[in-house]
């Protein structure tokens, strides 16, 4: 199934890829005048612009009321080709089943901040870019803290794990693009390495159950979105994060995780949004709606600036 889903995100990667221009290629800013249609200023890319929001997830399952890990974040365009983005994960969760009683919990992840280069050209958009995370996930070993903040990790599907990596480093990179048609059709993929440096020598808190070591994960995903002029849209977006230096994700026989998302949008000069159900595909965390798997509400808010 792993291989199966791997194989799916390279190719409709790779589709994605070749469904721009063969012209397009790198140099030209963000709102230059050559982009090939006349909202080319209304619809920036999502990498691209000032921006600032919350995404919110919503999961429930037995033992859990309802996990809500919140990832308020920022967005500043410092110039047309250089965006700085900041997020702050939080985890909070209803009712936890934890040692018979239910109670409510709260998380701090890892606030991670990143950089990354974008350039724009007849529709066509490449960015690349790193990141790190600061490890306070790590610096409570509260049961409720550790639990809040893997309730978080398993409500997002695993992706974005860096969020919630208990006392290790995170530090990544990324690099995508985002390929806008004439009629509003937009393709977007992205492919973000990650390398998990220790802390100590501790065992894992989130991911697998072996000696703490330095760990290369990887994220992938792709999407397609329609949009009207109104500003109203929607599409279906396909991920996978495979831990590539861990045999076991979570003690569950598996290191891979693919997940769909079907959603609706909304984007116009001043404000966004997005609605998703987030879907796990396979073990672990698979098949959503199966008792105790994952089918998560997505919410992302913001506004433009």
């Amino acid at each position: 199934m792993r291989r199966s889903l791997l194989g799916l995100l390279v190719v409709l990667a790779s589709l994605l890829a070749t469904a721009a221009p063969a012209s397009a290629g790198p140099g030209s800013a963000v709102r230059e005048s050559d982009v090939d249609h006349d909202r080319a200023d209304d619809e920036l890319p999502l990498i691209a612009g000032s921006r600032g929001g919350v995404e919110v997830f919503w999961w429930s399952a037995k033992g859990v009321e309802s996990a809500l890990p919140l990832v308020p974040f920022v967005q500043f365009e410092l110039n047309p080709n250089l965006v700085l983005d900041i997020h702050v994960p939080i985890s909070f969760v209803v009712n936890a089943h934890i040692r018979g009683e239910d109670k409510a919990i709260l998380g701090l992840g890892n606030p991670t901040v990143g950089l990354t280069y974008v350039t724009t050209s007849n529709g066509l958009t490449w960015f690349v870019g790193g990141r790190a995370s600061l490890p306070l996930a790590g610096m409570s070993d509260s049961r409720t803290w550790l639990q809040s903040n893997l309730f978080g990790a398993i409500g997002m599907s695993l992706y974005d794990l860096h969020y919630w990596a208990y006392k290790y480093l995170p530090v990544g990179a990324r690099g995508g693009f985002e390929y806008q048609t004439k009629n509003s059709i937009f393709f977007r993929g992205e492919l973000a390495p990650t390398i998990y440096v220790p802390l100590d020598s501790d065992q894992a808190g989130i991911v697998g159950a072996a000696q703490r070591k330095t760990q290369l994960f990887y994220q992938l995903r792709v999407e397609m979105e329609g949009r009207a002029d109104s500003g109203w849209g929607g599409g279906l977006g396909l991920q996978v994060f495979h831990a590539v230096t861990e045999g076991d994700t979570l003690g569950r026989g598996d290191n891979a995780q693919g997940a769909i998302e079907p959603f609706l949008s909304y984007d116009s000069s001043s404000t966004f949004g997005r609605l998703g159900c987030l879907i796990a595909l396979d073990t672990p965390l698979g098949l959503g709606f199966d008792k105790g798997k994952v089918a998560a509400l997505h919410l992302t808010l913001g506004t433009h600036f």
